[in-house]
């Protein structure tokens, strides 16, 4: 059954050049037109749909870009646009191999902030001739347990699709676990309120019992409270 989501991502990083490519060249993406915000509030935020096709159901996902300026006089507020990020996008030079360890800096607040979510470096390459430090690079990305590594502009239409993919997988899990805790939630409460029915009455002295001192005894960890319990 195919199923719709929204999500949020967060791009950043020093490759200018990097973004503004991708940016202008990804026909997936659209309401472009907003650097005025970037300047003033230190982020430009972009939409894109993508369709992904798993196991025979077309999911679509909507995305929330977020271009986030990494300017010193936006130190103060950075991170803030992190929280409810599901996915993130680091952009750096070919030709500067340095430029990706910048992400060092960054790594520590996303994942504070936004959790373990998807992040994939994004080199850029306008010269054929550019050198391709590979081993350096995936040693970068298993050292800091990254999800994955793209050249644009020779995967630039492969780098939403597969960050969806990972976004949406994610969003079932996370759906499961959800519907599973509600479901065991609701077990839980039908058990606690035939519990506070059956004894809301005292059966010696017949007048009603308190339900916070009920609620105390039911969740109590005492052993022979648990014992009690049980036996009901």
């Amino acid at each position: 059954m195919a199923c719709s989501f929204k999500s949020k991502i967060i791009v950043l990083g020093p490759s200018t050049r990097g973004k503004e490519f991708f940016f202008n060249h990804n026909p997936q993406i659209f309401n472009l037109g907003y650097k005025e915000s970037f300047w003033s509030v230190g982020v430009s935020i972009k939409t894109a749909s993508v369709s992904l096709d798993d196991n025979q159901n077309d999911d679509k996902l909507t995305m929330s870009i977020w271009e986030i300026n990494l300017n010193e006089r936006f130190n103060f507020i950075y991170t803030t646009f992190f929280r409810g990020a599901l996915g993130c996008l680091f952009f750096f030079e070919l030709t500067r191999f340095k430029s990706f360890n910048s992400l060092n800096f960054y790594l520590s607040d996303i994942r504070e902030i936004a959790g373990n979510i998807p992040i994939y470096l994004v080199g850029y390459c306008n010269d054929s001739n550019d050198i391709l430090n590979l081993e350096e690079i995936n040693h970068f990305v298993e050292r800091n347990y990254l999800d994955g590594f793209f050249l644009i502009p020779n995967q630039i239409d492969s780098i939403l699709q597969e960050l969806g993919s990972k976004i949406i997988g994610n969003l079932k899990i996370r759906s499961s676990i959800e519907k599973l805790n509600f479901k065991l939630r609701s077990k839980e409460n039908n058990k606690l309120e035939r519990f506070m029915k059956f004894f809301s009455i005292c059966p010696i002295c017949k007048k009603s019992n308190h339900q916070t001192n009920l609620k105390t005894f039911y969740y109590s960890k005492n052993p022979k409270s648990i014992e009690l319990k049980e036996k009901y």
